[in-house]
């Protein structure tokens, strides 16, 4: 049992992305309705959800900063 390192494309990361954000949108929507009768685990997995989405969205970020310092090295490179 080993670690699995299989690539994962960036189109992928963000189509996770989007999902989840769709996930929480909704299940904010569906925990407004019935506000007097959320129960507090209700609250606290919501609040792992959104703890996780924002994780996702900040690994995303770095990704697309990398890549813009690598391109950025690239074209500094090029002109020599």
């Amino acid at each position: 049992m080993g670690i699995d390192y299989s690539p994962i494309s960036f189109f992928k990361m963000v189509t996770h992305y989007t999902a989840a954000q769709k996930e929480i949108a909704n299940l904010i929507n569906c925990l407004s309705t019935k506000m007097t009768s959320v129960s507090p685990g209700q609250f606290l997995m919501l609040q792992f959800k959104m703890g996780n989405l924002t994780q996702i969205g900040d690994g995303i970020s770095n990704v697309v900063s990398s890549l813009n310092a690598i391109a950025k090295n690239s074209i500094s490179n090029m002109r020599g």
